[in-house]
């Protein structure tokens, strides 16, 4: 190394005296002086990365119109000028500068521009999708300073809220976005498919958007499951519907009005009995073996009217025979079948696709036999959960299917009955109001938590109609043991507002 040195030395002295100090210098620095001495080595500048701040989501709330993004400057400790690159943006909605111009991928920003704190970008959702997203995209860009490039992305995500719908199909979001616990979730799921429980399906919706749900082996989401009597709760829909539409005057209509078989000017209890009467399970009417008008019967409307009649009003007897006169009164008062009234005023507007039995005669059976997916039954539910609106994406706007003040009246304690309203059963007390059917086939509600639970059993259906005769069956396991309290206090508990 010294040699080195000195062969460069007898060249310097051939360059002016300013060039030769800086040589000596630099020859010293990186060989050291004489005498084996040696200095400490230069560490080489390192090129220091733009802080362009970190990676964030922002979440919007249903219906937002524009969204500030409040980003901070980047910033360069070694004051080289950096460039921004616009890679991506969110795929539903518009990204505009603080002087109201868009902007593209592809597009290059200078820092000076007005893209920084609350007067700079801004986003603003997409109003025709902004219902039903759960994710909007993200906006991408990147920050260079000529050596090192940074990228950040910022995620736009829904909140969803009481105004989210479900589309053609629902969102599945993180319990987290709707303040509830997934932990204390699973804590329900596990209670509902614990052995012997014979759980076909548990579906949990909150703000319209399901968040947490789970099938048996085999099964899942396309998987039919049958409504047995929480259908009742449909039939009570179709009444309401129908008096909205004025097909039936009131609720407080004489069944004997919409009855051919039964004469108004009896002189007997039959002309007394009223439809809120068959709603309220108060027909007076004398009861059958509560499974045998499934069985025994061809014509089950005809089985229902054949009965003797009590004192209409008063003594709270389930009877699923007073469901099913309900059928004729909708085939009286419509023209069309329950079934046919159904898909027409209820089913189609909310997505629905369902398969409702009927009986031999062509009668639908009112009080139960609704095959859907346990996904359709939560959208029957959000419905209520909704006072009877819901979103037609195809005009976008909010229908009314069901009027509130049926909505109301239906899921409210019927007069003198503790847990009881028109067809639906109704618990005050934990806020919950059910669609229950036998195996625990059921549709909870809780309208204020805006909340949607549907549990159903294992299902197989047999023969080849949803005819109701001969071979053709729907069977379900009931389960060895289920408490609703428990099952629901756990949902309910894990909602952390």
């Amino acid at each position: 190394m010294k040699a080195f040195y000195f062969q460069n030395y007898s060249l310097i002295n051939k360059i002016n005296h300013n060039l030769f100090i800086f040589t000596i210098v630099f020859t010293l620095a990186s060989c050291g002086g004489g005498g084996g001495s040696s200095s400490t080595p230069i560490t080489p500048v390192v090129n220091s990365a733009p802080q362009a701040g970190a990676d964030i989501t922002i979440i919007i709330k249903e219906d937002a119109t524009t969204v500030p993004l409040n980003l901070s400057a980047p910033i360069d400790s070694d004051g080289d000028n950096l460039t921004l690159i616009v890679k991506e943006i969110p795929t539903s909605g518009t990204m505009l500068k603080g002087d109201g111009q868009s902007v593209s991928v592809g597009y290059e920003i200078g820092l000076g521009a007005n893209i920084f704190g609350s007067n700079g970008l801004t986003f603003t959702p997409d109003a025709n999708t902004n219902d039903t997203n759960t994710d909007y995209g993200a906006f991408r860009y990147s920050i260079s300073d000529g050596v090192t490039t940074v990228i950040r992305n910022i995620t736009f995500s829904v909140l969803p809220s009481i105004d989210t719908w479900p589309g053609a199909t629902w969102n599945v979001v993180d319990p987290n976005k709707v303040n509830m616990d997934k932990a204390k979730l699973n804590l329900a799921l596990d209670y509902a498919f614990a052995p012997n429980r014979n759980t076909q399906s548990v579906v949990i919706v909150r703000h319209g958007v399901i968040v947490a749900e789970q099938y048996a082996d085999g099964k899942d989401s396309t998987s039919l499951v049958t409504s047995w009597s929480s259908g009742k709760s449909v039939t009570s829909a179709l009444i309401g519907i129908a008096i909205d539409k004025e097909f039936i005057k009131s609720v407080d209509d004489k069944v004997c009005e919409y009855i051919s078989g039964w004469n108004c000017n009896l002189r007997n209890l039959m002309p007394l009995i009223s439809i809120r009467d068959l709603l309220e399970m108060r027909s007076g009417l004398s009861l059958r073996n509560g499974l045998s008008i499934y069985g025994d019967a061809d014509d089950q409307l005809a089985y229902s009217l054949d009965r003797s009649a009590g004192e209409s009003g008063t003594i709270f007897n389930y009877s699923n025979e007073d469901s099913m006169i309900l059928s004729g009164v909708i085939e009286t008062a419509t023209g069309l079948t329950a079934r046919e009234y159904g898909e027409r005023e209820l089913f189609s507007k909310i997505g629905m696709i369902t398969d409702w039995w009927s009986d031999k005669a062509g009668h639908t059976m009112t009080y139960c036999c609704i095959d859907s997916t346990s996904r359709d039954f939560a959208r029957f539910g959000l419905l209520y959960a909704r006072d009877g609106k819901w979103q037609d994406d195809l005009y976008e706007r909010l229908d009314q299917i069901i009027s509130k003040t049926w909505v109301d009246e239906s899921t409210k304690l019927a007069e003198g009955l503790t847990d009881y309203g028109l067809h639906w059963w109704v618990f005050p007390s934990s806020g919950f109001i059910g669609a229950l059917g036998l195996h625990s086939n059921d549709i909870w509600v809780h309208k204020s938590l805006d909340l949607v639970v549907v549990r159903n059993s294992e299902y197989t259906r047999y023969g080849t109609e949803s005819i109701r005769t001969g071979a053709n069956i729907q069977s379900t396991r009931a389960p060895d043991s289920w408490n609703n309290t428990e099952f629901l206090t756990l949902i309910a508990d894990s909602i952390k507002e």
